[in-house]
């Protein structure tokens, strides 16, 4: 199976990343971060137009894309906070891999 058609199979993070993101592991939250990077780069495409008004295709629209990823950040800020700052528990639900097929 192609890398790509596994990953549009894999619609939530893997618990470890979620778990190190919880325990602010250095590095989690850019690793989360990355597991959501098409999403957001698809997010940040926007049509592309030349002087004429002709269509130039789609481009990426960086500031966009760099606002969406502060905002996912900050985010994991206030989740983290509000998640343990109670000794809230948190369950992670791993599914297996025949629940995909």
């Amino acid at each position: 199976m192609g890398k790509n058609i596994e990953k549009k199979r894999i619609i939530v993070p893997p618990a470890d990343i979620i778990l190190d993101m919880l325990n602010e592991k250095p590095g989690a939250d850019l690793d989360l971060l990355g597991f959501y990077e098409g999403y957001i780069r698809r997010a940040s495409i926007e049509p592309s137009y030349t002087e004429e008004g002709f269509d130039n295709g789609k481009r990426i629209n960086e500031d966009l894309r760099q606002e969406i990823e502060i905002a996912f950040l900050k985010g994991l800020v206030s989740l983290r906070h509000n998640i343990c700052k109670n000794g809230s528990t948190v369950f992670v639900i791993v599914p297996s891999k025949s629940w995909f097929d």
